[in-house]
């Protein structure tokens, strides 16, 4: 359940989907949406400002950390300076840190393994499949709402797997939720090109992203040639 409940405020598809509205889902909208609430702030478009793509990944030192902060400092902080925080894999965190190690006063090679760099803030680590490669999504935690609409259930049941004498589990619980104020929040992409979007982020629907594609293909002895592609 906290999983999902990660998953849903960093992805959620809103009310519609019986769902938190999620941070990037947010800061994807190109236009308001139907059913903006009236007394809610003024709805802004935040897809180009606010999610950022950089060709940073083989900078090093203060050349990588100057321009990364600069975009992570995006999110406003003059509403609410509470919980910052910072969404990667566990990939991208290993870059960071490695790209930070520095020598202590005793000589040891030291980085961080908590915190991000100058700017603060604490790391969050999701699985690879949830969270792409050289991407992180975070900002104020406290500019983001979430009430729960009905209490945690939990049940269990061995019909399923009774002749393997394994039970089931089942958790399940409502939560509403959104970014109250979305300007305290980025997506920034360390490493990038500029392309025409064609393809959305994970758990997206709308094409924010371009492609950079490469394939090599190449004749083999057997009946069918050897091809790669990747981007």
């Amino acid at each position: 359940l906290g999983l999902g409940m990660d998953k849903a405020i960093l992805y959620g598809k809103g009310s519609a989907s019986h769902m938190p509205l999620g941070i990037v889902t947010r800061l994807a909208q190109t236009s308001q949406p139907e059913g903006y609430p009236a007394n809610a702030p003024a709805w802004v478009d935040l897809h180009t400002s606010n999610i950022k793509k950089l060709n940073i990944a083989s900078e090093t030192g203060a050349a990588f950390f100057a321009t990364l902060i600069e975009n992570l400092g995006i999110a406003k902080d003059y509403y609410k300076q509470e919980g910052l925080f910072w969404v990667m894999n566990r990939k991208t965190h290993l870059k960071i840190m490695a790209k930070a190690l520095a020598f202590n006063a005793e000589a040891a090679l030291v980085a961080n393994t908590t915190l991000m760099p100058i700017i603060g803030g604490t790391v969050v680590e999701f699985e690879d499949e949830e969270i792409q490669d050289n991407t992180i999504y975070g900002g104020f935690g406290g500019n983001y709402l979430l009430a729960e609409r009905q209490g945690i259930e939990f049940a269990s049941s061995d019909i399923p797997l009774f002749l393997q004498d394994q039970t089931v589990f089942k958790g399940t619980a409502r939560y509403d939720g959104a970014p109250v104020i979305a300007e305290g929040f980025v997506a920034i992409g360390i490493s990038g090109t500029n392309a025409r979007p064609s393809v959305a982020p994970t758990f997206g629907v709308e094409p924010m992203m371009g492609t950079n594609p490469l394939t090599f293909t190449m004749p083999t002895d057997e009946d069918f040639p050897f091809n790669f592609d990747c981007a």
